[in-house]
């Protein structure tokens, strides 16, 4: 009997030390404040994806509570099917994607937009002097059905050159694209920074620039699930503050930016980095607002005219932040 009554203590003292072991672990979630993880992705390495890893590598994600993950998911289609399918909650894309897969009936909506620009500029050979030259040439590209095939058939379009009159050929990565410029294996490309500055120094010429058209583009937009943000809206919002203090870095911290830059692209050429970091300051907002002119021009052709582009984005969060003093706060503490 007494055997038995020391086993029953045994057990009442074991789980209450179970109990407030648990109850340390949670208090010390709640100090920390790590405890909502978030999952974030992105398509691939252009220069114009730094600000969203520099939210992650700054620890501005902890620094709102957050525990975050980021990885690369190749491609915009598979990484908006990731979301949706809730593998991740935050992808770093490009709009042509969202939209057409909000058409298609997809649960997704742009929360932010780094840049409402599109980020390229179209390369040509030595041979091509004139947008009429370029009639009957070919023009390189990475990939079919993309954000550069949009904007090579875009910056065609704005040179007077029918699209249809040119060949495209497939040939991979922005080196091998560069190298058939320069061997006279292809005429034309479109590329961001920094590749469209090595573009220039093995000799080969920028005919246009979408830079410094005032041409309005969800270029590197923020996608999420509207089902999360209807319900984490306030984990959504750390997400964002996050983000907006990455964008305040990326614009007043140069020496970090091309660090993290060079990290992800794994380019050790200081002087291209440098000059690829300058080219995105200058068009990055400090509050990502989406600007429906931006959605209007992503848009497919047949569709423009009658879609309404509220529907496919969301700066309610933004404004909700910009409301508080968040921004105003983070501003007057890098004076």
């Amino acid at each position: 009997m007494v055997r038995l009554i020391g086993f029953r203590e045994k057990l009442a003292m074991l789980v209450l030390k179970t109990t407030l072991l648990l109850l340390a672990l949670a208090a010390v979630r709640l100090q920390t404040g790590y405890a909502q993880s978030v999952r974030m992705s992105y398509t691939g390495t252009p220069g114009f994806t730094t600000p969203f890893w520099v939210t992650y590598e700054a620890g501005l994600l902890k620094k709102q509570g957050l525990r975050g993950e980021i990885i690369m998911v190749s491609g915009g289609a598979l990484n908006l099917q990731a979301l949706i399918a809730g593998e991740v909650d935050f992808v770093n894309a490009a709009g042509p994607a969202l939209i057409n897969a909000v058409l298609k009936g997809a649960d997704l909506t742009i929360i932010a937009s780094a840049f409402n620009f599109l980020p390229y500029g179209l390369v040509v050979g030595k041979d091509i002097r004139s947008p009429g030259d370029l009639k009957g040439k070919r023009v390189t590209l990475s990939g079919f059905g993309g954000l550069e095939e949009f904007a090579i058939r875009l910056a065609l379009d704005k040179l007077g050159v029918d699209p249809n009159g040119v060949t495209f050929l497939r040939s991979g990565a922005d080196a091998v694209r560069i190298a058939a410029l320069v061997s006279g294996a292809a005429s034309a490309m479109v590329v961001s920074p920094p590749s469209l500055f090595k573009a220039e120094t093995v000799g080969l010429r920028v005919m246009l620039d979408f830079s410094e058209l005032n041409f309005s583009f969800p270029g590197s937009i923020i996608v999420s699930r509207r089902s999360l943000v209807a319900e984490q809206r306030s984990t959504v919002s750390k997400f964002l503050m996050a983000y907006i203090e990455g964008l305040h870095i990326f614009k007043t911290n140069k020496k970090y930016a091309v660090q993290v830059m060079q990290k992800y692209i794994k380019l050790n050429d200081a002087d291209l980095l440098s000059k690829s970091v300058d080219y995105y300051v200058k068009n990055t907002p400090l509050v990502p607002f989406t600007e429906a002119a931006a959605v209007k021009n992503a848009s497919p052709a047949d569709k423009a005219a009658t879609i309404k582009p509220e529907d496919f984005y969301d700066n309610s969060l933004l404004r909700d932040i910009v409301s508080s003093g968040y921004v105003e706060r983070l501003e007057k503490g890098a004076r």
